[in-house]
């Protein structure tokens, strides 16, 4: 039990990590050739890697693109209190 536990663990901490980083090739890795992927539970699952990586290049434009709004608006904010 306590070895299929830590199994888990580093597969969720590996999954997670690379996910926050982006790293669709290394999140890749991270699942089963016969991949069943779920973005949310109200969308059809992806069921083959290029529609996985289809879905995540286009998540990750939109992260960059909130990314992008939130610096902007920390800039903003900061132009204002220095002026």
């Amino acid at each position: 039990m306590n070895e299929l536990f830590n199994k888990y663990d580093k597969w969720t901490k590996e999954f997670m990590e690379s996910w926050k980083e982006l790293d669709w090739e290394r999140t890749l890795k991270t699942l089963d050739k016969n991949v069943k992927y779920y973005e949310n539970p109200i969308d059809a699952p992806c069921n083959t890697f290029d529609e996985v990586i289809n879905l995540w290049n286009v998540v990750a434009d939109n992260q960059k693109d909130n990314l992008d709004k939130m610096a902007n608006k920390i800039m903003d904010s900061y132009s204002i209190h220095i002026s």
